[in-house]
């Protein structure tokens, strides 16, 4: 995929989110994946330069995403993304690891509580 300069968005739109989301039930082979959960668990290199713009741009194209957050930690680079629809997060765990963004490899783990 190619990275995005910023100021440009990914939008879906309402009659083109049926694309995106379809019922799968409720339990994951991915293990305990918190009931309803929205969230997926990034981590990845330090050297990546990736911005939290690109990593929404990149899952994007497999539903619509409504936070990314990147602490600043100079060891351990890890990140969270929320989705819209908890149904993205079983078609992005379902596709494994790893991911790559902007040439980074980024290892995505289901969100634990």
């Amino acid at each position: 995929m190619k990275c995005r300069p910023h100021g440009q968005h990914s939008v879906i739109l309402a009659e083109d989110v049926s694309k995106f989301v379809e019922y799968t039930g409720e339990r994951s082979e991915h293990g305990a994946i918190l009931a309803g959960s929205r969230q997926v668990y990034l981590t990845f290199p330090a050297e990546s330069s990736f911005t939290e713009h690109d990593v929404s741009n990149y899952f994007s194209e497999v539903g619509p995403v409504e936070d990314v957050r990147i602490p600043c930690q100079q060891k351990r680079m890890y990140g969270f993304v929320t989705f819209v629809y908890m149904e993205t997060v079983k078609r992005i765990l379902a596709k494994g690891n790893p991911h790559f963004i902007c040439g980074a490899r980024v290892l995505v783990k289901p969100y634990r509580a």
